[in-house]
């Protein structure tokens, strides 16, 4: 037990360092535990430990050179991770054939992590930083030192083109963690389940325990045991750096080091300890990765909720653990989903069968086995299943705990599981309310029926607007890439983390594809009552707000751009025009027909190109503030100079989505 509260003190204080108040307090309470278990002396020792983490947390290798000698140790098709003497970097090169392993010099510049990002999307860049890579190598030559004999990635390419195409991404995304665009995975995603299912490796646990079986039968159970992790290893090897394949890999071998050599010296907690100190000392970055804290989290507190429900009856032992676990993962199920599916956990239990066999026969495949046929049936009978239960499913929309909500959710659990191990059922029952009624709090949409909202959504090289009055909700334009569905990453997840259900009315002020291509994905997978985009329907009112078009000359034009809807409104006290990509014969013609437009706000039109936004319209108006929505590092060279010389000089504070994200204005019907 001592190792794992050192193991637990050496973590908190590396993750010090991002949340230094909440790591903190949860070290003193970690430290007042220990005080009454093991005394004064480990409390000190603890807290020696508790430091040398925040030390180890600043560790930090950087070199002033344009030539790198090192090593690539992750590949995937366009990219390759590279380690030059402790300073790890983002190296692109399409369709690079490079194998971890490879020794490669070199030579080039440095330059900061930067890539397109939307919003409540996946951020490559903060993905890597968690991973300690704070840069990008480019290369201007690249000198091959020794290639890797094992080449794992051209493996990896021969294994999955044994697999029909319809389930090479999900059996890719199983085995080797790479990305799935599988209906598989999009089903897993609509009912909570692929970040778990990915991060604890069960599948493996079974498989080990499968080989030790058939291996006992030909060999004693000691060398069976080192036999069936030898195997292992050897997907170890294939799976490189996957962090679950690595923990498992290694606690079997500390477990089989520790019953045959140490004689069962350490107990499991301890070799728990053991293995996470052992990890957090050679790569300190592991400590916020999602892999690492899942992986030893879970384990953790099934062990304590064990311990909580062992001396109740065999009915309670059974069920207790699986309902205190799922409440556990309720704060990680919200982070990766922004919700909660209270029907996730029978699915994980329907679930988890077919999955283990899809990762067991995939191994067996993967070691040779011609199983194929076989895991497309299991594969195809997961689509089907998965299909049916996304039917029945439903979830509550919910942002992610802040720090603070998070402490006060875990301690009524840590609550619960003491008095659930003293038996004291009057206590059991306030807590259990009291934890539900905090979480229905929380879930229920009350901040969205006292508060107004307009965000400008970061959609990259594109346009969409939410407007919220209350619980009324209008979305003007969506958005829209031809590589990347919009609807379902980026605008669904950011509704669900808004708490909103539906969009009462869809607008697109024109026909081009940044402004209305997310729109058919989006009434596919959500609720969109009603949706316009003729002038002729203006005014329209919609809860509180009236939405006037001021272009009168829609449809008067060969062109989308000019033909664009000019949208007024006014909400939070302040009136807001949406412009689309009027060019600037439209903003001439609109000031001929209107003497004044009220506007403090001005989405500045066609993401500031020099085809609109003339200086007399931007006079005209005389906005406070101006918004520009624009992708970064787009290729148009968005916004033109010119526009942001003009906004300047008449000066109107400027923001921008690729600089900011997305931009919020809000307030309270209180303080209207």
């Amino acid at each position: 037990m001592i190792l794992l509260f050192f193991f637990i003190s050496l973590w908190l204080g590396i993750l010090s360092k991002s949340c230094w108040y909440i790591f903190l307090c949860l070290f003193i309470g970690s430290l007042l535990i220990s005080f009454r278990k093991f005394g004064k002396k480990i409390c000190i020792a603890l807290s020696v430990v508790f430091t040398c983490g925040i030390g180890i947390s600043f560790i930090k290798f950087s070199y002033n050179t344009n030539t790198f000698p090192g090593i690539v140790y992750q590949v995937q098709d366009n990219y390759y991770l590279f380690n030059s003497r402790g300073e790890k970097f983002y190296v692109y090169e399409k369709n690079n054939q490079r194998e971890v392993g490879d020794i490669l010099e070199i030579e080039g510049n440095k330059k900061d992590l930067e890539f397109n990002t939307y919003e409540s999307t996946f951020d490559f860049a903060s993905y890597l930083r968690r991973k300690g890579i704070y840069s990008e190598l480019v290369p201007k030559r690249i000198k091959n030192k020794f290639s890797a004999p094992i080449k794992i990635h051209k493996a990896k390419k021969i294994f999955l083109s044994h697999m029909e195409d319809a389930n090479t991404s999900i059996i890719s995304s199983f085995l080797f963690s790479e990305v799935d665009d599988s209906a598989i995975y999009e089903n897993t995603k609509c009912l909570h389940l692929g970040k778990f299912l990915s991060a604890n490796g069960t599948y493996v646990y079974v498989f080990i325990k499968l080989l030790n079986i058939l291996l006992s039968f030909l060999l004693p159970k000691k060398w069976a045991e080192m036999g069936s992790v030898g195997i292992l290893s050897i997907y170890f090897i294939f799976t490189f750096p996957r962090f679950s394949i690595i923990r498992i890999t290694l606690l079997f071998i500390f477990r089989w080091v520790n019953k045959y050599i140490l004689k069962n010296k350490f107990n499991y907690l301890e070799i728990i300890g053991i293995s996470g100190m052992f990890f957090l000392l050679i790569n300190h970055h592991l400590a916020a990765q999602d892999s690492f804290v899942l992986g030893y989290l879970v384990p953790i507190a099934l062990f304590f909720i064990k311990e909580a429900v062992k001396q109740h009856n065999k009915i309670c032992k059974k069920i207790l653990p699986i309902i205190l676990l799922y409440m556990f993962l309720i704060p990680f199920e919200i982070k990766f989903y922004n919700g909660i599916s209270p029907l996730s956990l029978i699915f994980q239990i329907i679930l988890l069968p077919i999955y283990l066999l899809i990762g067991i026969i995939g191994l067996l495949c993967f070691f040779r086995l011609p199983l194929f046929t076989p895991l497309k049936w299991v594969c195809d009978l997961l689509e089907s299943i998965t299909g049916g239960l996304t039917k029945i499913s439903f979830e509550f929309y919910v942002p992610r705990f802040n720090p603070i909500c998070l402490i006060v959710y875990y301690f009524l659990f840590l609550a619960l599981l003491y008095f659930v191990k003293i038996k004291f059922k009057p206590i059991n029952k306030l807590i259990i309310t009291t934890q539900l009624i905090y979480l229905g709090i929380y879930i229920l949409p009350i901040n969205n029926a006292i508060s107004n909202e307009v965000t400008f959504i970061n959609v990259g090289q594109g346009d969409a607007c939410l407007i919220r009055n209350k619980n009324k909700t209008v979305l003007i334009d969506t958005g829209g890439l031809t590589y990347y569905d919009l609807a379902t990453n980026s605008l669904i997840p950011f509704f669900k983390k808004k708490r909103i259900y539906k969009i009462d009315l869809v607008i697109t002020t024109h026909d081009d594809y940044d402004h209305y291509g997310a729109l058919d994905s989006l009434k596919s997978h959500f609720k969109v009552k009603s949706y316009i985009k003729e002038a002729n329907m203006f005014p329209i009112k919609i809860g509180d707000i009236t939405f006037q078009n001021y272009n009168k000359h829609v449809g008067e034009f060969e062109d989308n751009n000019p033909n664009s809807l000019v949208i007024g409104f006014n909400l939070l006290n302040k009136n807001f025009l949406i412009t689309g990509d009027a060019t600037k014969e439209t903003e001439k013609l609109i000031m001929e027909d209107y003497p004044y437009i009220p506007c403090d706000i001005l989405k500045v039109g066609h993401h500031g190109s020099n085809t609109s936004s003339s200086y007399k319209f931007l006079k005209y108006l005389n906005p406070k503030e101006a918004v520009i929505s624009v992708g970064k590092n787009n290729k148009y060279h968005l916004p033109d100079e010119n526009v942001l010389l003009e906004i300047k000089r008449l000066n109107i504070p400027v923001k921008r989505t690729d600089y900011l994200g997305s931009i919020t204005y809000k307030n309270y019907i209180f303080n209207a």
